[in-house]
């Protein structure tokens, strides 16, 4: 029998190890694994998951599904309380299916607020490169 308390290993966004937390430590506010469910009209549901993880340096937050519609405001929220605790905050878009003008909308505040934006897949790593292009390296100059 899997023990809901007991945390996984995982990898990052980044690579670096982390530990998935178990049932108990997540509702204890160590981290947060929400999901957002909703019927489309003739089709299946559609899902989003927003999972934030608080590291000793930076708060990361994950999110799967689309990025559109009613699921905007939940992830602004997660953003938001975030950025209230006074560390970096990261968005990973992991596994991210669609981003509507209001993503994109969502995206560009995010940026502009400090949130740093990372993104897997070619088309949500495209998006993410044009609204927060990577700062190309700062070269001495001599002289």
């Amino acid at each position: 029998m899997i023990n809901p308390d007991e945390g996984t290993h995982t990898v990052n966004a980044f690579g670096t190890p982390t530990r998935r937390l178990g049932r108990r430590n997540m509702l204890a506010g160590v981290g947060v694994d929400t999901s957002v469910q909703s019927e489309v009209t003739g089709g299946d549901p559609q899902m989003i998951r927003i999972m934030t993880a608080d590291e000793p340096g930076l708060i990361m937050i994950t999110v799967d599904g689309q990025l559109a519609g009613d699921y905007i405001q939940a992830v602004e929220t997660s953003c938001d309380q975030a950025r209230s605790k006074g560390k970096p905050v990261w968005l990973f878009l992991r596994d991210v299916s669609v981003i509507g003008e209001d993503g994109r909308a969502l995206l560009h505040r995010l940026a502009t607020k400090g949130v740093r934006l990372k993104a897997s897949g070619i088309y949500t790593s495209y998006i993410v490169q044009l609204i927060q292009p990577e700062r190309p390296p700062q070269t001495r100059r001599s002289g």
